[in-house]
C-alpha cells in the first residue's frame, strides 16, 4: 500500500470529480420524473435501493475493505432497506439482479463503494418527500430516516480513509471504473423502472403501520 504525499490529490477528489458528470445524469433523470410525487413513486426509489444494495452487499465483506474499514460493515443499509420492502410490499424481479463479480479488485470496490455510501447523503432529501407522503420510520421509509448527522460522519470517516491510500494509474483507474460503473447502473435501474411489469408495480401496500410508542 503506498501513503499519500502533500502534494497527492486525494482518491476521493478523484472519485468524485470522476462522478460528477453521472451524478448529473441521474439528478437530471430524478427531476424530469416528477421525483417521488406519490407512493408508487416512493416504492420505485425504494426498488432502486434495494437492487442496487442488495448488488453490492459483498463489498462490506470484501477482506481487504474490512482490515481497512472494521467499522464499514455499521454503515451497511441492505436491513433497513429490506425491512421497508417487506412494509411496502416491493418485489425485485430476479432478472434485474446482477451481483458482481466475487473476485473485484480492492481499488473497484473501493469505487462501488464510494458511490453506496455517497448516497446516504441523499437521506436528509428524501426524508422531505417521506415525509409528504405520511411515511416514517415505522411504516416504510426507515432506510432514510436514521439521523442525518450520522450519515455524514460516517461518509467523513469513509472518505478519510480511502484518502490514505495512494494508487498508481492503474489502481486509480480501477477505482474510478469502480464508481463509474456503480453510477451507470444507478442510472441504468433508474431507467428500467418504467420496463416493470405492471402486475409487480402496482400492488397496495400496507404502509399506513401505528409509531411504535
Amino acid at each position: 500500500m503506498y501513503y499519500l504525499g502533500p502534494q497527492s490529490q486525494s482518491l476521493s477528489k478523484s472519485l468524485a470529480i470522476a462522478a460528477d458528470s453521472l451524478r448529473f445524469m441521474i439528478l437530471q433523470r430524478a427531476v424530469d420524473g416528477n421525483f417521488i410525487a406519490n407512493i408508487q413513486d416512493y416504492r420505485d426509489v425504494l426498488r432502486i435501493n434495494y437492487i442496487f444494495h442488495l448488488e453490492v452487499e459483498q463489498l462490506y465483506l470484501h477482506p481487504e475493505i474490512t482490515a481497512l474499514m472494521p467499522d464499514l460493515r455499521g454503515s451497511a443499509r441492505l436491513e433497513a432497506i429490506e425491512h421497508d420492502v417487506m412494509v411496502m410490499n416491493v418485489e425485485a424481479p430476479p432478472h434485474l439482479i446482477q451481483p458482481l463479480n466475487e473476485n473485484i479488485s480492492l481499488h473497484e470496490a473501493l469505487g462501488w463503494l464510494f458511490v453506496a455510501e455517497s448516497s446516504t447523503l441523499a437521506t436528509a432529501f428524501l426524508q422531505k418527500f417521506a415525509k409528504k407522503l405520511g411515511l416514517t420510520r415505522y411504516s416504510g421509509a426507515s432506510h432514510i430516516c436514521t439521523d442525518p448527522d450520522l450519515y455524514f460522519l460516517n461518509w467523513r470517516n469513509f472518505t478519510a480513509t480511502i484518502d490514505t491510500i495512494v494508487t498508481n494509474t492503474v489502481e486509480e483507474a480501477k477505482a474510478i471504473k469502480g464508481t463509474q460503473d456503480a453510477l451507470t447502473r444507478a442510472f441504468t435501474l433508474l431507467n428500467t423502472l418504467q420496463t416493470f411489469p405492471e402486475q409487480l408495480l402496482r400492488k397496495q401496500p400496507e404502509y399506513f403501520l401505528p409509531e411504535a410508542r
